[in-house]
């Protein structure tokens, strides 16, 4: 289990939450973000040091480039000694307070995400920005893993008006480019529309849908040998996507590592036993039992998923059982 200590400036700023995470069981994470600066907590480097050293970007006009989208500054990912001073202060925070490692937040391909279209004046193309991230996270990576930390990073590789952003195609490449120098990568709204979460990713020609591509970043985590995490939201009612994230995500899981997470966006408990029962580890790949319905077994199960848009009856355990669109069946072993 991996206990990840929330985005706020209590869990930042003081001790006691980082500390009440690291004694629970599991690795605990400390959310930090090398792109994005706050002025009221620190998110790995504080804003006066930032300020200081002269490390915060400006657009063309001389204005500091703004996150838009959570009121913060961004800072110069790319600048050597921005990134020395960002591993050096983490490293201390995690020290201090007993943590396994960091969960670096905003590692992006583009930052017109969190800008508002807006590109620093010193990256003022896509593939400079990318370089400066991926340089970025090579230098943080690298140095918190050799003092032993855990790093896991959630990056986005989405590209604005490529038609592969859409297939997850863009998230593949950049994914590639970072998985030699983390623990663990993190795909946020997995598989679903990042704009309308109730629409979940099938196999279709939509573009939110093209289940195929993104189920394939767990493919790529794996091949490098670190751990895959998946994010999605919904209510704590919300059943059918508790299920379809997590058999997505067990139909490629490793046996070791990694985690489906689910966020009620409620705040209500997203406690089910439709999606929580525990199948001991992978026997066997998946297979393709039909177009878009794929099975794995399990020590005590099996999981079947249907990426589909229509609902598919299948024989499981001896009976037949429908499965609806974008669903997953969890059928336990009759004796254990």
């Amino acid at each position: 289990m991996t206990a990840v200590t929330p985005p706020s400036a209590a869990a930042s700023t003081c001790s006691a939450t980082p500390r009440a995470a690291a004694r629970l069981p599991g690795t605990s994470l400390v959310y930090k973000s090398g792109t994005s600066v706050q002025r009221s907590w620190s998110t790995g480097v504080s804003y006066q040091e930032v300020l200081n050293n002269g490390w915060l970007l400006k657009d063309a006009n001389g204005a500091y480039v703004l996150n838009v989208r959570y009121g913060a500054f961004v800072a110069d990912i790319g600048n050597p000694a921005y990134q020395q001073r960002f591993v050096d202060n983490v490293a201390a925070f995690l020290k201090r307070n007993g943590n396994d490692g960091v969960f670096i937040d905003d590692v992006l391909a583009t930052p017109i995400v969190l800008t508002g279209g807006v590109y620093p004046a010193k990256y003022p193309t896509r593939e400079e920005w990318e370089e400066a991230t991926v340089s970025f996270i090579a230098k943080v990576g690298g140095d918190l893993r050799a003092r032993g930390f855990y790093v896991l990073a959630q990056a986005n590789g989405w590209i604005p008006n490529d038609p592969s952003s859409d297939s997850g195609s863009t998230s593949v490449r950049f994914w590639t480019r970072l998985a030699p120098n983390v623990s663990g990568l993190q795909s946020e709204y997995w598989l679903q529309n990042p704009i309308d979460v109730a629409q979940l990713r099938a196999v279709g020609t939509r573009w939110y849908e093209n289940w195929t591509g993104w189920q394939a970043l767990s493919s790529v985590a794996r091949s490098a040998g670190v751990d895959f995490f998946a994010l999605m939201y919904g209510g704590a009612s919300d059943v059918q996507t508790m299920r379809f994230g997590r058999g997505s995500f067990l139909l490629d899981w490793s046996g070791k590592g990694g985690a489906f997470i689910y966020y009620a966006r409620d705040q209500d408990d997203p406690y089910h036993p439709a999606w929580v029962t525990e199948f001991g580890l992978p026997l066997k790949p998946k297979f393709e039992r039909a177009p878009g319905v794929w099975q794995r077994k399990y020590a005590r199960g099996i999981v079947v998923v249907n990426a589909t848009n229509e609902p598919v009856t299948v024989r499981v355990n001896g009976a037949l059982q429908t499965i609806e669109p974008t669903d997953a069946l969890f059928s336990p072993n009759s004796r254990r």
